[in-house]
């Protein structure tokens, strides 16, 4: 079987100008099969006690952090967590805020390092 190689190299250049325009924060919102994400009638997911304490946690940190550190803050404040895995639901939480922008990530975690997130 041949490989077009120049085909193979249009197709990687579009989707390289696809991933600069979804990044953008002013056309992203408009990526939801053609509607405006703000416009949709879902909640968020983290409208809820959790992510309530997520946020709240992310705010009083004034440096970059990691999924344990929010952890530790909201065990700080005595968080009852409900799930038997509190970690995977404060990064569950924290993916979803960075989808829909509250938080960025500075460096993506990978193997045994942590992804590092930030407030805007």
């Amino acid at each position: 079987m041949a490989i077009d190689i120049k085909a193979l190299d249009r197709a990687i250049a579009k989707l390289q100008e696809l991933r600069r325009l979804a990044s953008d924060p002013e056309v992203a919102p408009f990526l939801g099969n053609g509607v405006p994400v703000s416009q949709k009638n879902e909640s968020a997911e983290y409208d809820s006690a959790l992510g309530s304490a997520v946020i709240n946690a992310c705010g009083e940190l004034t440096h970059d952090f990691t999924v344990n550190d929010v952890l530790k803050k909201m065990e700080e404040h005595q968080y009852k967590f409900r799930a038997t895995e509190p970690r995977k639901s404060v990064a569950n939480m924290l993916r979803a805020l960075t989808r829909d922008g509250h938080v960025k990530v500075k460096q993506v975690g990978k193997g045994r390092r942590e992804t590092i997130f930030f407030r805007n």
